[in-house]
């Protein structure tokens, strides 16, 4: 097997997971002058370390600098019975950094980076093979759920050969469990496993590492925290044929949700709005200090003063920037369901597990399951559906709690839209106004000049109904409802 040409640090290579007998024999060469030269590292017994429950099998691992450019050579020193089948691990770093400080039971020579950041996925995710979503669940029953989809069955009595997956949590009561991490060693997608003995995705925005299974092990409950205990493994479901996957049914909001959404948006002051993004990026900009970095658990993305901000923002203007926040879950931010629980589950969570209880029944049926991410995404369209109309007033209520630098009564009748505004300066005026299914019917612009004046449209060719005016002058707008009779 040929080596890269140089690697920036000392590296581990190692055989592992034997099988068939054999005692595996690794030696590695280096190259002089383009052709191979000496021997410059082989294998050797790694005794059993007493803190681990793992031992290293005979001539099991390398552990030498890289020379500049190489080659390992892997064959069998048994002749009675040579064939085994090995895995060879090339190039893998000890686990480093700070943040892995938090773990003491994970050990440098038993500790090793597997895979790069990547922040697309999380450890739930990884534990199934996903590399473009950060699943996480709050129950054990949904958990079954989800990992029943992907063909692993709950594994009680676990031992070193049935235990695939393994997933982490924090026991505080009898009804209080908070999950943090699951970890893998086999998977029903890929016979191969995940490293010597384990493999997890450190949260959201860390590598992943191989190490032993019970490397993350903590029992403290004080921030920051490590992943808590295992609490339970999961297995390849033995009745499944082929272990075949049920892929998951991704939820969307439809185009007419969007153009909603988008209609929505737009009646929102735009410095309301400007608020709102300010503290928005403030607190996405916590998502990667160190001690949150390493959770898969959205909720922890929650504990920081600029979320606070965000949220009493958002509570000062009530359902009116609702819009702000499905338009985020749409664009697929991982801890926006934060936001949604905070604001929205004490009049409506019971929609939100009407969908997860239906989701459960989906998977019993045999039909595909609807991830995390799609719960709170059918969630918010029943929201959009359910709150329409008191979004709407809540936007319009916003003129009352922000004073601009301009004031305007709307009226109309079946002849006339008649607005009559103030302003402060000389200013121009953009004014559109939407049906009540968020479609465009007028966009016009006025130049207005400071004091008192009066705006008429003409509304003889428009449909008797509700309708939504919204004026914007400068970085300020306001809007109001109206009916054409």
């Amino acid at each position: 097997m040929s080596l890269p040409n140089t690697y920036s640090d000392p590296v581990n290579f190692f055989t592992c997971k034997t099988t068939n007998g054999g005692n595996p024999e690794m030696w590695l060469e280096g190259y002089t002058s383009g052709s191979p030269g000496k021997i410059v590292g082989w294998n050797d017994d790694f005794p059993k370390d007493s803190l681990l429950d793992y031992s290293w099998i005979p001539n099991a691992r390398i552990i030498s600098p890289l020379p500049n450019g190489g080659a390992v050579w892997v064959g069998a020193s048994s002749t009675n019975n040579p064939s085994f089948t090995t895995d060879v691990y090339a190039g893998l770093s000890d686990v480093q950094g700070p943040t892995f400080n938090n773990f003491p039971e994970l050990l440098k020579k038993h500790s090793f980076m597997s895979g790069i950041v990547d922040t697309m996925y999380n450890c739930i995710a990884w534990s199934v093979g996903i590399t473009s979503s950060k699943p996480y669940y709050t129950s054990l029953k949904d958990y079954d759920v989800f990992y029943k989809g992907y063909g692993y069955i709950p594994c009680f009595g676990a031992d070193t050969i049935n235990a695939a997956i393994a997933l982490w949590a924090y026991v505080i009561n009898i009804v209080d469990t908070i999950f943090w991490h699951a970890s893998v060693t086999k998977n029903t997608v890929n016979s191969n496993p995940h490293g010597f003995e384990w493999e997890s995705k450190i949260g959201v925005y860390y590598e992943r590492i191989m190490h032993t299974r019970y490397a993350l092990w903590s029992d403290d409950y004080t921030y920051p925290v490590h992943y808590g205990t295992i609490i339970r493994y999961y297995k390849p479901d033995p009745g499944r044929a082929g272990n075949e996957i049920i892929p998951a049914a991704e939820s969307t909001f439809s185009s007419s949700d969007l153009n909603r959404i988008a209609f929505l948006k737009d009646l929102i002051p735009d410095l309301v709005k400007t608020g709102f993004d300010a503290k928005y990026l403030a607190w996405k900009n916590t998502w990667r200090r160190p001690e949150l970095a390493f959770y898969s658990n959205p909720r922890t993305y929650s504990e920081s003063e600029e979320y606070e901000s965000l949220l009493r923002y958002c509570e000062k203007y009530g359902k009116a920037l609702w819009p702000l926040i499905f338009e985020k879950l749409s664009q697929e931010d991982p801890f926006v369901s934060n936001m949604l629980e905070d604001l929205t589950f004490v009049e409506n969570r019971y929609l939100y597990e009407k969908i997860k209880s239906t989701a459960r029944d989906d998977v019993k049926a045999g039909k595909p399951f609807l991830t995390s991410h799609s719960i709170y995404i059918e969630y918010s369209k029943k929201l959009l559906e359910k709150e329409y109309p008191n979004i709407l007033k809540s936007i319009d209520d916003i003129s009352v709690k922000e004073k601009a630098n301009f004031e305007i009564n709307i009226s109309a009748n079946s002849q006339e839209i008649i607005l009559n505004l103030y302003s402060t300066k000389n200013e121009k005026a953009f004014i559109k106004l939407y049906n009540v299914f968020g479609e465009l019917e007028l966009e016009e612009d006025y130049n207005i000049y400071r004091g008192n004046q009066t705006i008429v449209i003409n509304a003889s060719s428009f449909k008797k109904g509700i309708y939504i005016v919204k004026i914007s002058i400068g970085d300020e707008s306001l809007s109001q409802t109206i009916s054409i009779n």
